[in-house]
């Protein structure tokens, strides 16, 4: 055996064989992607979400701030204010009724006519990173299917706006 290991022609070669296998491996990555971008069936390699867009389950649509105001204008919906009792008490959307996410148990089928009664169903919590608002719209299509809807800024959005307010039970 030889002392010097760079000197044996086995170990001179792997080092060619790790070389080679990663060049094609990066080879077959870069080829792939670049099928996988042309194909009209490609997969999304990177997920695009535009500013001020939910991700939302399927059966779930989103409903701008304007959209909102005029369907609370037009009381052409029952809203359903996600956040805790304590911040709906504290102020929300005029007409919203209570119901918490942590209380969704009790609270949901308390307004249960309401909803089935509503042409549509608008939902909200604090902004688009409360998942609450998510979870409870999830609830009310179970109710619902199609009819509801889950406003993309939320509360914040709402407040931004300078839209009317209300507080209290």
């Amino acid at each position: 055996m030889p002392l010097n290991p760079r000197a044996d022609p086995v170990c001179r070669d792997w080092g060619g064989v790790v070389l080679g296998g990663l060049a094609i491996l990066l080879g077959s990555i870069a080829l792939g992607l670049l099928v996988n971008h042309f194909s009209a069936h490609g997969i999304p390699v990177v997920q695009r979400v535009e500013a001020g867009r939910l991700q939302l389950p399927a059966g779930l649509r989103e409903i701008s701030l304007t959209q909102t105001k005029a369907a609370v204008d037009g009381k052409t919906a029952v809203l359903l204010d996600a956040r805790s009792p304590e911040e709906y008490v504290a102020g929300h959307i005029p007409g919203a009724l209570d119901v918490p996410r942590d209380q969704i148990g009790d609270a949901l089928p308390k307004v249960e006519d309401r909803i089935l009664q509503a042409p549509r169903v608008i939902v909200y919590c604090e902004t688009d990173d409360c998942g609450d608002a998510i979870s409870v719209a999830e609830l009310a299509a179970q109710i619902v299917p199609n009819r509801v809807s889950v406003l993309v800024g939320g509360w914040h959005a709402w407040t931004d706006a300078r839209y009317p307010l209300a507080n209290g039970e």
